[in-house]
Formats: C-alpha cells, structure tokens, sequence
C-alpha cells in the first residue's frame, strides 16, 4: 500500500457529515419561517376584509337610522362566509351623538376579530 500524500484532496466523512447537517437545519428553519409568513398573510388578508366589512357597517349606521337605535345586534355578512359582527349603540352625554363599537369577528370559535369605534350624530326626535 502506498503512503497517503499529504494535503490530499477531497473532504473526510466528519466534514460532509457537519456540512450536512448544517444544510438541513438551514432548510428547517426556512420551511419554519415561510410558514409563518403565509400565517401572517392570511391574518393580513383577514384584518383587509373586516376592515372593509366595517366600513359597510359603518355606512347602514349613517344611512339608515333604525340601524343606529340603541343596543346591541349581531349578524353575518352575505358573500364573506365565517365573518361575523356585533354592534353595540349607546348614548353619550349629549343626546343627539350616539357611540357605536364595532366588532367583526372571523376564524373558528370567532377567536380573532377587529374593532372599530365610530361616533354618529343623530337630529333629535323633535326635529324629525
């Protein structure tokens, strides 16, 4: 058998095996994060739409005043399956402004939601 020469090339089995290893934890960790990106872009995507379903809510309590009567309602939105409201109208201390909290909730068990609240100022009875 002939001597090994020295600075022979090639790398030794511990050098692939650490770079190996190396390379799956690299990828693990970005299969983790792009996860976690796509979570947070379906939560982004969610907040846009509630955002846009509160603005509508918004409008019916300008437009119609019945919507705006005092207490608390819930309901669904037509077309958006798994999004929810709830609004809660109360008086203030000045009789013609009403504040309304807006909640629109979506996901499973209605765990996520956002809110909105919004002032809406009303002529008196009187005035009608």
């Amino acid at each position: 058998m002939a001597p090994r020469p020295r600075g022979g090339r090639g790398f030794t089995l511990i050098e692939v095996l650490v770079a190996v290893v190396i390379i799956a934890v690299a990828f693990t960790s970005l299969l983790a994060l792009q996860n976690r990106n796509l979570a947070l872009v379906g939560r982004g995507q969610n907040v846009t739409t509630a955002t846009l379903l509160m603005r509508e809510l918004v409008a019916r309590v300008e437009l119609y005043p019945e919507f705006s009567e005092l207490g608390t309602a819930t309901g669904e939105f037509d077309g958006f399956p798994g999004f929810r409201w709830e609004r809660d109208v109360s008086a203030t201390t000045f009789e013609e402004l009403r504040e309304v909290r807006l909640h629109v909730m979506w996901g499973e068990g209605a765990r996520q939601g956002a809110d909105l609240l919004y002032y809406v100022h009303r002529e008196p009875e009187a005035a009608r």
